[in-house]
Order: C-alpha cells, then structure tokens, then sequence
C-alpha cells in the first residue's frame, strides 16, 4: 500500500507510524535505491536518529540492494561515490549531471529533493536536544522535497507533541487543509 501511495500520489506525504521490525525501513531502502538506480538525476535523503542508525540503513539496506542485482542490470550502471552517507549511481556512458544521488544522515537541508525519507522522527521531535534538529528538518529537508516524495516511517515516543505532531494532528483530525496520509 505504501508503495502504490509513493508511486500514484508522490506529492501527498506519507506518514507511517509503527511498531518494530515490520520491515518498513528495507522496504524504503529498496524503494530508495530503485528510484536512484532506474531514474537518473534524483537526489534521495535518508535522515535517521542517530548517525550510525542513518550508515547502517546505507550499507545493510541501500547499498546492499544495489549490489545484490543480477550481474545482468548491474554491469549497466557505475558508483561513482561510495561511503557510507553516500552512494552515487550512474548509468554506464550518461553525463555526470545525471548521477543518482543517495545521501544517509541526521540532518538534510536545502537543494531539490526527489525523495526524502525521514526514519524514527516520532522518537527524536519532543527530545530537548534535538529539538532544533526537528525544527531544520520540517523547514529545510522537508521544504526541499515539496515537489518530490516524502516519507515518514517512525515509531511514537514523546507523546503528543512536538513537529511531528503538529504535521500529522491535522491529518489524523482530517482537516480539509491539512497534508498528508497517516498510515
């Protein structure tokens, strides 16, 4: 369902709020890595709790989908940058300029983003240090990616506050102006 939502409504947020090990989290990677991979000049931001949590989705996930392709789609692409807050994919013999760009992290702001998605802000948004965090994302990351998909998979700590929930409040309330689909 989640993945119909991206493809038919991409303008329309997503919200998921779950429960652990659901499998959401692979499900975005493989989705993310999809997009960088057979649409040329995206650029996909990954924001995630903590640091190693955003590398880890990056190499277990991300990266781990791209290299498990049969060698047969493969060979038709390059990775002109591979770390672990990044991968870059290029299709063999297209111009740099339509590099795929895959970034993980805690912070994204600014630029055009296709797909931004946003891991664990339920647990992050009401914690004191990392308010201002939450803050840059919802006006820099998620302003960046109004013209492209954007995603929040997350679990719920910290009640009902926060900017988290004052972007889903409305939604859950089906305020008529409001954005966005809580799943």
């Amino acid at each position: 369902m989640i993945f119909r939502h991206l493809l038919e409504e991409p303008h329309i947020p997503a919200y998921i709020i779950k429960s652990r090990r659901l499998g959401f989290s692979t499900g975005l990677g493989i989705f993310s890595t999809d997009k960088g991979t057979f649409q040329g000049g995206q650029q996909v931001m990954l924001v995630d709790q903590t640091q190693p949590d955003a590398w880890k989705k990056m190499r277990e996930i991300i990266r781990y989908s791209f290299d498990s392709m049969p060698d047969s789609l493969k060979t038709g692409f390059e990775t002109p940058k591979r770390e672990d807050s990044q991968l870059s994919i290029r299709a063999k013999g297209a111009s740099p300029e339509m590099d795929s760009h895959i970034y993980a992290g805690m912070n994204a702001r600014g630029g055009d983003c296709s797909l931004l998605w946003i891991s664990e802000w339920g647990k992050f948004a009401t914690e004191a240090k990392d308010r201002e965090r939450s803050r840059e994302i919802r006006e820099g990351a998620w302003a960046s990616a109004r013209k492209g998909r954007r995603v929040v998979e997350t679990t719920w700590r910290g009640g009902r506050a926060g900017d988290l929930w004052e972007m889903i409040q409305p939604v859950i309330e089906q305020n008529p102006n409001s954005e966005g689909v809580v799943y």
